[in-house]
């Protein structure tokens, strides 16, 4: 694959721009913010530069069988081990806290590319999704704050490009593993890495046609079982040096599973999963602070996705369906749908979870932008980017005029 000169030097300004967006004044808001409060800590624990709390940290919560290495216990420790490497290397400031969140925000959009690239099938429009995601503004958001869902869903994207690999005729031991290794690091991060293996599992037992079905049947379960191997690795090499039996550990994954469905405490910014659709409740991470920082989902985008994908379940329904769209409404259906079930008893969410969903979206309509004309596609993207020039400062927490800022906060609290 090749492009012109032109198209090249685009991809090549394209490229610095995202990075350069992800990392401006990333180390400007000095301050701890929301989930950064219990992650930071344990990164630090976990990479042995502080002491560990110990029980009394927790005491009072049931079901407790042992003393966790890792103090917030509610995650697996691979996303807070990342960001502990991200310590030693930068210090115990904003920049250490926050570096592996914007590298894991550019690798997504790499890997968004690639799979655009195995999807669209046109090295022209396969830059319209990483384009889109590139200014989105939760991805923006979540790229720059020390929290673990950047890194879940970079993970997600990694075995969702080895699905699409397999699907093109890839070695399939090669893209096995990559996919397997991807969802393992997905589950080690957050237990709702299950639903992108989830989904994984269902696009491939109904888009491998090349394969009899037991044969495909089979390859899932050697899937799953594959990444659930891989996941005892953490007894392994991790719990087990900690006093864990491997029975401890079963029960301390299962009690960590139950945790995310069992019901907390009310919360200012929750919301359930319905309102997530329409972008209705954002998550205000700094906003009494110099720099306000929001958790928010892109409106242009936001909003055309789900207009689409109404149109397009229509049009499933009339039996005028399309095999990319249809594999899209999967993964979205997959990726989203289960939060109704986990929240069901817990009844307290965040919009930041649609971070999952955001690359399906980009998908989405990319894949409806290309049959439509350039003037259309090129007024989408002038008024998408416009858009979000204007939220900027609010969706990465840089410094702007305060009347400037103080009208952004306003228009995000319409209606709230």
């Amino acid at each position: 694959m090749y492009w012109s000169k032109r198209m090249f030097a685009v991809i090549i300004v394209g490229v610095l721009v995202s990075i350069s967006l992800r990392f401006w004044q990333i180390d400007k808001l000095p301050t701890v913010i929301f989930d950064e409060y219990h992650y930071i800590p344990a990164a630090k624990v976990l990479m042995g530069l502080m002491p560990h709390p110990g029980l009394e940290a927790w005491r009072g919560r049931s079901n407790e069988i042992a003393e966790s290495p890792d103090p917030n216990f509610s995650h697996p420790p691979l996303g807070k081990l990342i960001m502990g490497v991200g310590i030693l290397a930068f210090g115990d400031g904003p920049l250490g806290w926050r570096f592996f969140s914007a590298v894991f925000g550019i690798f997504s959009l790499v890997l968004l590319w690639l799979i655009s690239v195995e999807f669209i099938k046109d090295r022209n429009f396969a830059l319209v999704p990483p384009a889109l995601m590139s200014f989105e503004f939760l991805h923006m958001t979540q790229s720059r704050v020390g929290m673990l869902d950047i890194f879940l869903m970079t993970f997600c994207l990694l075995g969702m490009y080895a699905f699409f690999r397999l699907r093109a005729g890839g070695h399939r031991l090669l893209w096995t593993w990559v996919g397997a290794v991807g969802f393992f690091c997905a589950i080690s991060t957050k237990m709702t890495g299950f639903f992108g293996l989830f989904g994984f599992c269902v696009l491939y037992l109904l888009y491998m046609p090349q394969l009899a079905v037991r044969i495909r049947l089979s390859h899932i379960v050697r899937f799953v079982g594959l990444v659930l191997l891989l996941y005892c690795s953490w007894w392994v090499f991790f719990y087990s040096r900690h006093g864990y039996s491997f029975a401890d550990w079963i029960n301390f994954n299962l009690d960590t599973g139950f945790r995310v469905i069992s019901k907390l405490d009310a919360h200012t910014y929750e919301s359930s999963p319905f309102t997530w659709i329409y972008n209705w409740r954002p998550v205000y991470y700094a906003y009494k602070s110099p720099r306000t920082l929001i958790a928010l989902g892109h409106p242009v985008l936001w909003l055309s996705f789900f207009s689409l994908l109404i149109w397009y379940v229509w049009k499933v329904l009339q039996k005028q369906s399309d095999s990319r769209l249809t594999i899209l409404l999967i993964w979205f259906a997959t990726s989203y749908l289960p939060y109704y079930i986990i929240l069901w008893e817990r009844g307290n969410g965040f919009l930041y979870y649609m971070l999952q969903v955001v690359p399906i979206m980009c998908l989405f309509v990319g894949c409806y932008l290309q049959s439509q004309s350039k003037k259309l596609m090129g007024t989408y993207l002038a008024v998408y980017l416009a858009v979000f020039i204007f939220f900027f400062p609010v969706v990465a927490g840089v410094s702007a005029n305060h009347r400037w800022i103080d009208l952004l906060r306003e228009i995000t609290m319409i209606g709230r």
